[in-house]
């Protein structure tokens, strides 16, 4: 028979071995006993472009337009145009201008407008008064604002004056450009 010193030597072993094995149940592997604290950090880092759109007028798209004009005619107004910088931009822009030669009747290369008579501004200018013209070049030569913000806006005035030429239409092309200025 079993002596009642082994039969209690063994319910205890069996209680001390049920305690155990139910601690390692409550914290199994991947778990966090309510008595640890763990936190991780790290920084985030992002890189934003910059987003630019000249926003040119409607108008533009149509061409610069002075018209018929009498030869030496001074000062010959083309429509104003204004550039509306879109408030999708996140930076402020600058405007630029230039074009690529003397105006030239089609295919006949000895009848021309110097480009030296084509002259604009960027301030509001009213008809045929030019206060502060520059003479439109070959390279790009900047508008006298300095930044447009976003939702801001700039008019462009061009004037031409027009010699004594053979008659008919005179072309050459005109550019703008625009650049971010970012702060």
């Amino acid at each position: 028979m079993i002596s009642r010193k082994a039969t209690s030597a063994a319910a205890i072993a069996a209680i001390l071995m049920a305690t155990i094995a139910f601690g390692f149940w409550l914290v199994t592997p991947g778990q966090v006993s309510a008595a640890t604290n763990e936190t991780n950090t790290t920084d985030t880092s992002v890189t934003v472009k910059n987003y630019v759109a000249c926003g040119a007028p409607a108008n533009y798209a149509d061409g610069i337009a002075f018209g018929s004009v009498d030869p030496e005619t001074s000062n010959a107004t083309a429509e104003g145009y204004t550039f509306t910088a879109p408030s999708t931009n996140n930076v402020d822009i600058h405007y630029y201008i230039k074009a690529n030669g003397d105006l030239t009747r089609g295919e006949v290369t000895t009848d021309f407008i110097k480009l030296g008579n084509y002259t604009w501004d960027d301030n509001e200018t009213i008809g045929n008064v030019v206060t502060d013209a520059h003479t439109l070049t070959t390279s790009y030569a900047s508008f006298d604002n300095t930044s447009v913000p976003p939702g801001g806006d700039i008019s462009l005035q061009l004037w031409l004056d027009v010699p004594i030429v053979p008659p008919g239409t005179y072309n050459n092309t005109v550019t703008i450009k625009c650049n971010g200025t970012s702060s």
